[in-house]
């Protein structure tokens, strides 16, 4: 059976912990069930439920005794957003990785994937949450980490063809799923690295760019449609110094504009996206925010010129958080993109792809 992001995070800890003794768990146990982690490792649990505000100072102190400590921090956890925002800076400067699932934080995300020394990560499924806990919890380099409530069949770069080992790091930062074909006999096969920056026949195809679990699902979804010229890069590490290097790659490519597609909740898209326009001057960068909840209605963004910023109107009760259950994550049932977000993307990317649209 699959797991969430969420419940892979647990696991993926659980495991490291078994082998690595410097592993050490902060979380608050929801329901007052025993914590998976605690059951397997009970000395090195500790239950922050009531004792929110000596959290920092636990995490300095399991630091200097040389631990590797993971945090959860459920949003709302008896914090404001802004006292949230300065325990979350609290710990990361503490040297502990920061794990929490899916929900609103407007403009602290531009503050953290700011900070210097830290790797701001969104994995997508199980297989790259796993990764990213494992880079973790291996070079002990304090870590944001925003895990997905839900179930999702993606799997990322982690154990394909061509990319990183099961141990190493999700990388490269930036990859096509799948790249966009090559007329026959004409260049390298789909699916290899050489075809990955080559031109569809037509024109140069849109690369939608997606983040998070919900926006992810929908761009690999979109560029297998029949006929669909399209490129797929997805992003797992949001930091300012792995966006610029996200930014070279995509800049190798031979695409005029991007549509950067996530949900609101998962990512900050209009911040994203106008970053990824300063990084990327002379191309189109479009921010395409994904309602929060299934089913909602379309939410469009509006395209954002070269070096300018990328501006959506949010959708009427977007921004909710995840629903969460059993442990300090919530796991949900497996689900596909909506009808409503499919035709939102679809309307933005009509607007992209019209022969006059760069006119």
């Amino acid at each position: 059976m699959r797991r969430s992001g969420c419940e892979a995070y647990v696991d993926e800890l659980t495991r490291i912990a078994a082998r690595d003794r410097r592993v050490v768990c902060l979380a608050g146990k929801a329901d007052g069930r025993g914590h998976p982690f605690e059951l397997a490792h009970a000395d090195r649990f500790f239950d922050l439920n009531g004792v929110e505000a000596a959290m920092a100072s636990m995490a300095r102190g399991l630091a200097v005794a040389g631990f590797r400590q993971f945090v959860c921090v459920r949003p709302g956890q008896g914090f404001r957003p802004m006292e949230q925002l300065r325990a979350v800076r609290a710990f990361l400067a503490a040297g502990a990785t920061v794990v929490t699932p899916a929900a609103r934080w407007d403009e602290a995300e531009t503050v953290l994937r700011g900070l210097p020394d830290i790797s701001f990560a969104v994995p997508c499924g199980e297989e790259e949450t796993r990764a990213v806990i494992r880079e973790a919890a291996r070079t002990g380099r304090p870590h944001y980490i925003r895990v997905g409530a839900e179930v999702t069949a993606w799997t990322g770069a982690v154990g394909r063809p061509g990319g990183p080992p099961d141990d190493g790091r999700p990388s490269p930062l930036v990859h096509d799923d799948p790249p966009y074909g090559t007329p026959e006999g004409t260049g390298p096969a789909a699916g290899t690295e050489a075809g990955a920056g080559t031109e569809a026949p037509g024109g140069e195809p849109t690369c939608l760019v997606s983040v998070g679990e919900r926006g992810t699902a929908l761009a690999a979804s979109l560029v297998r449609m029949p006929g669909a010229r399209r490129a797929h890069a997805h992003l797992v590490y949001l930091g300012d110094e792995d966006l610029a290097v996200a930014a070279a790659a995509l800049t190798e490519r031979r695409h005029r504009q991007f549509a950067l597609v996530g949900a609101v909740g998962e990512v900050d898209v209009d911040g994203l996206a106008a970053e990824l326009a300063r990084l990327l001057p002379g191309r189109r960068v479009t921010g395409v925010p994904l309602p929060a909840g299934a089913g909602a209605g379309a939410g469009a963004g509006a395209g954002a010129v070269p070096g300018a910023g990328a501006g959506a109107e949010a959708v009427p009760g977007a921004g909710e958080e995840s629903g969460a259950g059993g442990e300090e994550c919530g796991a949900g049932g497996e689900r596909g993109a909506d009808d409503g977000a499919v035709r939102a993307v679809l309307a933005v990317l009509a607007g992209l792809e019209a022969p006059d649209a760069g006119a």
